[in-house]
């Protein structure tokens, strides 16, 4: 990469926050990954609901606290027009879909280079302060990804919980 080269490469990471302590335990240098990174993409495949073969579950108590605060703590951007979900769904069988589910889709967060995350890489690579200055710079995570995905009715709360 700096030689001018676009490299793309998979590591295997919880979350796109790991990928630079990934590239630092093996033994790549904080100075060489900063000038370099411009993005990372975790990704996590969930199971996707039928149309015809999802119920409504109402959200009570802990289970709703638990969204609210997930929910609250989104970017204000990714919360724009929406507000904290009353009902969930989950896949029933039905004849065209015996499980409930048909197909998968991704839950994703993206992590992109920023001159404070370039700061950061310099300084103190650690997942946690990566992750501090991402969710500063808006970044949403596969879980947020997750729960709107849960709200729009396209993945089931199961689902949702898994991730």
């Amino acid at each position: 990469a700096l030689t001018g080269h676009l490299v793309l490469s998979t590591l295997h990471t919880n979350n796109a926050a790991g990928v630079v302590p990934r590239l630092v335990d093996m033994g790549v240098d904080p100075f060489l990954i900063a000038p370099t990174f411009l993005m990372a993409i975790g990704q996590r495949l969930v199971k996707k609901l039928c149309p015809d073969s999802k119920k409504e579950v109402p959200l009570n108590g802990s289970l709703k606290e638990m969204l609210a605060k997930e929910f609250n703590d989104m970017p204000a951007v990714a919360r724009k027009g929406l507000t904290v979900p009353e009902k969930a769904y989950e896949g029933v069988s039905s004849p065209s879909c015996p499980r409930g589910a048909k197909g998968r889709i991704g839950a994703f967060e993206v992590l992109y280079r920023t001159t404070e995350l370039e700061s950061v890489i310099l300084t103190n690579p650690t997942e946690p302060e990566i992750m501090k200055a991402a969710r500063k710079q808006g970044m949403i995570t596969m879980r947020e990804d997750g729960l709107l995905k849960m709200i729009n009715g396209i993945i089931g709360f199961d689902e949702f919980i898994r991730l």
